[in-house]
């Protein structure tokens, strides 16, 4: 679950091929509701998206994570149109520590810019990136000596420009950027 800006609640749901809820490896839809609980759209995602974990919107866009398989399936931040084809991604590919790589995105945010924020699990680190899905820097990062503890959930407070970042350990830590 996240909301826009303007307070549509954004719905990320697993389906099996047939479109059913579903918690295995699955396929997914975007479901977008108005604060009266109203679903304003409803977005299929397309078949070589697998696993999706979150999404969040723009007033024009559509960003999901795609956890992927780690192996075969291509993993990385995703942006579909309406009615769910995908306009461009973000680290479409295997798992990799490179800058253009994930391993185990987790979690997106927007920030006051709708830049997204992203949790890259597996590498223990944040990354920003621009409304084109460039890589602008590395917001935080841990080091793996540090033991298993990269960021799985975010939330970004627009009023305080404050990031907190939920820990795989459990911890949260608070950044203001």
């Amino acid at each position: 679950l996240s909301t826009t800006s303007e307070g549509r609640l954004v719905v990320m749901m697993r389906t099996d091929v047939q479109g059913e809820p579903s918690n295995c490896t699955c396929r997914g839809r975007v479901d977008v509701y108005s604060s009266d609980r109203l679903r304003l759209t409803k977005l299929h995602l397309p078949q070589n998206i697998i696993n999706p974990l979150h999404a969040v919107q723009t007033k024009n866009k559509t960003f999901l994570v795609s956890y992927g398989d780690h192996a075969t399936v291509s993993q990385g931040i995703i942006e579909i149109n309406n009615p769910g084809d995908i306009v461009k991604t973000f680290a479409g590919g295997p798992a990799g520590n490179g800058p253009h790589q994930l391993n185990g995105p987790a979690h997106i945010s927007l920030d006051n810019d709708e830049r997204l924020i992203v949790a890259d699990t597996g590498n223990r680190r944040i990354m920003l990136l621009n409304r084109n899905l460039q890589l602008e820097r590395v917001l935080v990062s841990w080091s793996r000596v540090s033991g298993d503890h990269g960021p799985c959930r975010l939330f970004y407070d627009k009023e305080r420009n404050q990031l907190t970042v939920g820990l795989a350990t459990g911890h949260v830590d608070i950044y203001q950027l």
